[in-house]
């Protein structure tokens, strides 16, 4: 054969066979990785095999369902135990003049505790529900948490456009944006079992101490619990960036966080 037609043939196949040399990435096969839930793994399994039993593999995903229902109402009960024993009293920071009395605003209310309960996963989202009684609004909230566990919470609000001596001191319109943010001011108190207090110079500082029955009580608590003292209040202080050197120090607001993070832990362990 001509030397110049076999040097000009094995050129046209080097050129032609170069761009197949490499296989694009997306055809190459791709192993998925074994999920560490087995249930989700079985589920896996069966559904890339053609001859899984229909019936079998709908019960492994409604067990599947359920297991992952259950593992997020877990989590939203032991966020919300530890919300509630972070969360301090609300100071009330406004004055209602026509009855005179102190009241905390929805914006205080927010920025004392919307940093622990999103910290602990939960998110609030508010809106406007139907209701049989007449002159009233429904506030409606989903209490979300971040592993998929949900409730909803509500609460009807007399709509009144009138004042405390029966004059009516409202355009219909703020009438009833009045009463919603008063239903969302009573129903996050509520979710998050908050109490208010008046600003009476222990805000800041730390209000009445503790009684001797609280006191009493957190101690066999913790005896029941096999802790001592020392040990609770290192926890304690780690948790509200405090410095408490004694039980008899605690103010009575962190004596009952102290109290619902105690009572639950001992639930924990007569469940446990």
């Amino acid at each position: 054969m001509n030397e110049a037609l076999v040097m000009e043939s094995a050129q046209a196949v080097e050129v032609v066979d170069a761009p197949t040399a490499q296989v694009p990435a997306a055809t190459q096969p791709v192993e998925s990785p074994t999920p560490a839930d087995p249930i989700l793994a079985a589920i896996l399994a069966a559904s890339r095999d053609p001859n899984t039993d229909i019936e079998k593999f709908t019960a492994l995903k409604s067990m599947w369902d359920e297991e992952r229902r259950y593992g997020a109402e877990v989590a939203y009960r032991e966020a919300m135990n530890a919300t509630q024993m972070e969360t301090e009293p609300v100071v009330k920071d406004a004055r209602n003049d026509q009855t005179k009395s102190n009241y905390a605003r929805i914006e205080a209310i927010a920025k004392s505790i919307a940093p622990v309960y999103t910290k602990h996963g939960f998110s609030l989202e508010f809106d406007e529900g139907n209701t049989d009684k007449p002159n009233h609004i429904r506030v409606v909230c989903d209490v979300g948490h971040a592993r998929g566990h949900k409730t909803q919470r509500r609460i009807d609000v007399p709509v009144d456009a009138t004042g405390i001596a029966g004059k009516r001191n409202k355009t219909d319109t703020h009438a009833v944006a009045s009463s919603f943010t008063y239903g969302r001011r009573l129903l996050t108190l509520m979710i998050f079992n908050i109490a208010t207090e008046d600003d009476d110079g222990n805000a800041a500082g730390n209000g009445e101490p503790i009684s001797k029955l609280d006191l009493m009580e957190i101690r066999e608590m913790l005896t029941k619990l096999d802790r001592t003292e020392a040990q609770f209040l290192e926890l304690m202080n780690t948790q509200w960036g405090t410095s408490f050197d004694g039980l008899d120090k605690l103010p009575e607001t962190k004596a009952l966080q102290a109290r619902r993070f105690l009572e639950s832990k001992l639930k924990g362990a007569a469940n446990g």
